[in-house]
């Protein structure tokens, strides 16, 4: 069963990053994204390229600033970050379907879980960078909001 009261809380919290005025501030910043991939394009001057490639980089790049606050820089290289590297990585490594249980073992061995725990120190580090930068404002607005529906 649902409970009202705590559906409630959650939406009004997720309703400030989906409400008109951060959609309308994420459309402004992915539009700087999109920019860039077009002059990338433009500057191939017609050469055949690989659009995937280019698809990806913008794609990353739109992700890692919406949800870290900071792009990858992947448009600027013109190539994967290597955390991206990583994941992609390891995707090809899941598409042989090993056992759940091969994995936990592997993160036992210190030379296999090694790019694994880095990953992880990337995530908590750029989460904790985000958090420090958005933390204040969106408080105030959940504070705001809270003050309005009581």
């Amino acid at each position: 069963m649902r409970q009202k009261a705590a559906h409630n809380a959650r939406r009004r919290v997720w309703s400030l990053a989906f409400g008109d005025g951060a959609l309308r501030g994420y459309e402004q910043r992915i539009r700087t994204y999109r920019d860039k991939l077009m002059t990338n394009l433009v500057a191939l001057n017609g050469s055949p390229t690989n659009l995937t490639k280019w698809f990806n980089l913008y794609s990353f790049d739109v992700m890692g600033d919406l949800a870290f606050g900071a792009s990858f820089d992947m448009l600027k290289t013109a190539k994967n970050h290597w955390m991206i590297e990583m994941l992609e990585k390891s995707i090809a490594i899941l598409s042989l379907m090993p056992p759940t249980w091969l994995f936990r073992f592997a993160l036992d061995i210190p030379v296999l879980a090694r790019p694994w725990w880095h990953f992880v120190a990337f995530c908590e580090t750029r989460t904790v960078q985000r958090l420090k930068v958005r933390m204040a404002p969106l408080y105030h607005r959940m504070q705001m909001s809270d003050s309005m529906h009581m």
